[in-house]
């Protein structure tokens, strides 16, 4: 773990929440300070009884913003008891005059001075936001709330920095995972056939989003079923030097995020003599994204009324193991899960849950999830070590990427550089063993535009 000195330096949001009823929120929350570039603390794994631990005290002194998460029991009677944990925190980051945020959400409300300890009743001035993590709000306007009422740590950033895939960099490492990758996911040919079997016509577009240097798009549709496909990425260098050998596909810079993403493709596909796209395709794209579900929105237009999209996701959750416990019998997979929740800017790793709601609140029908299992039961050795670099091996390179992108200081980034790349490079051992058993799940989404 690291030390305490490293951690206080480390975190500077301390997210301070009710555990009967607040984690889930508390969770959620601190995954969407993480990728506006915040770096929070959350007592997850301490145990809610006794004294109040110096470790939480350090962590009060040391933030720079105190967060709470107003729960409908967060200021209940609770609050009152002796040596409750939210009150003492809460007290101490009055005292240390701490930037205090609350964040009400749902079917909550703002206690009343009168309701609240004699030491703690200023919180009940302070202007809270509501972050609506509940409803299909514009990602956008949850996010800004966020960042105009927290500290002042990405008041100088530009704002078109502030996007989740800052961390992601295609480098010679990242070409050659992406490249075992891509053999990981060719299963998709079979659903891409299925799917344009179902529109049921000859002469297919496709939109082809963040297509890398295209090689998965070349075996997805390679069947003459399809007469244009246009990929697009917003790697300049990695567009330029794809070689295109079938006339049939075209390739494209386009920064799906950038606010002039809707006129380029169009630009594009006027060139083309594209009108609108049988079959928009984004694999293992979205978790980079910032705000999904307005690019799934900007898609959507794109898309003929009966045309299909298809997006493909990982998710961290639905990754499982056996034999892979430390001396203390922590699981090394979810620790290295854990970690790379905490470095800003990193991709969504746990996006493959959340793609039947991004498709419904998009307005897509006939809408259908499914999902690919791969484990290491039947593979050889070569194929075992090719698994583990497309799940863990970019991982500790995240944190590098942070630090070149100036969301991590030297210090913070090396402590958290070294614990990550030690863990992974005992997974890696592990993954030799040959007791040793793993699973991966990828999540498709399926859905007919229903425009």
């Amino acid at each position: 773990m690291l030390s305490t000195k490293i951690e206080d330096k480390f975190h500077n949001t301390f997210i301070c929440y009710r555990h009967s009823d607040g984690l889930p929120w508390a969770i959620l929350l601190k995954d969407t300070l993480v990728r506006l570039g915040y770096r929070p603390f959350l007592d997850v794994n301490i145990n809610q009884s006794g004294d109040f631990p110096e470790i939480l005290e350090k962590k009060v002194k040391s933030c720079i913003d105190f967060v709470v998460v107003v729960t409908p029991d967060a200021f209940g009677e609770r609050i009152h008891e002796r040596k409750d944990w939210v009150e003492q925190e809460i007290e101490l980051a009055l005292k240390l005059n701490k930037n205090i945020v609350p964040c009400k959400m749902p079917m909550a409300n703002m206690p009343i001075i009168t309701s609240l300890p004699k030491e703690i009743q200023t919180f009940a001035d302070k202007q809270c936001i509501s972050p609506d993590f509940h409803t299909a709000m514009d990602e956008n306007i949850r996010l800004s709330v966020l960042r105009d009422n927290l500290g002042t740590y990405l008041k100088s950033m530009p704002t078109k920095n502030n996007k989740k895939g800052s961390s992601y960099e295609l480098d010679s490492k990242e070409k050659i995972r992406l490249s075992k990758q891509v053999k990981n996911t060719a299963y998709l040919k079979d659903i891409v056939t299925n799917v344009a079997e179902k529109i049921n016509r000859t002469d297919l577009t496709v939109l082809d989003v963040g297509c890398a240097e295209g090689e998965l798009g070349k075996i997805c549709f390679a069947n003459n079923l399809f007469s244009k496909i246009i990929g697009v990425d917003k790697d300049k260098a990695v567009i330029k030097a794809i070689k295109v050998d079938d006339k049939r596909f075209v390739y494209d810079d386009v920064d799906i995020e950038d606010d002039s993403a809707a006129q380029t493709l169009e630009s594009i596909m006027h060139n083309q003599q594209v009108n609108k796209f049988d079959i928009v395709f984004a694999s293992m794209v979205l978790h980079h994204l910032l705000n999904v579900e307005k690019i799934m929105h900007l898609l959507q237009q794109f898309l003929k009324p009966d045309g299909y999209i298809i997006v493909v996701g990982p998710d961290d959750g639905s990754k499982l193991a056996y034999g892979d416990n430390d001396e203390d019998g922590l699981s090394i997979i979810q620790q290295i899960i854990e970690k790379t929740r905490d470095i800003p800017f990193a991709s969504d790793r746990f996006n493959g849950r959340k793609l039947f709601y991004w498709l419904a609140t998009a307005g897509f029908s006939q809408i259908r999830i499914e999902s690919v299992m791969r484990d290491t039961s039947s593979l050889r050795p070569s194929e075992k070590m090719d698994l583990f670099d497309v799940c863990f091996s970019y991982r500790p390179e995240m944190v590098r990427l942070a630090e070149k992108k100036g969301f991590l200081d030297k210090e913070s980034a090396n402590a958290m550089y070294n614990e990550m790349k030690l863990l992974c490079d005992e997974l890696k051992f592990r993954f030799k063993a040959p007791q040793f058993w793993f699973c991966s799940y990828d999540y498709i989404g399926i859905a007919q535009n229903a425009q």
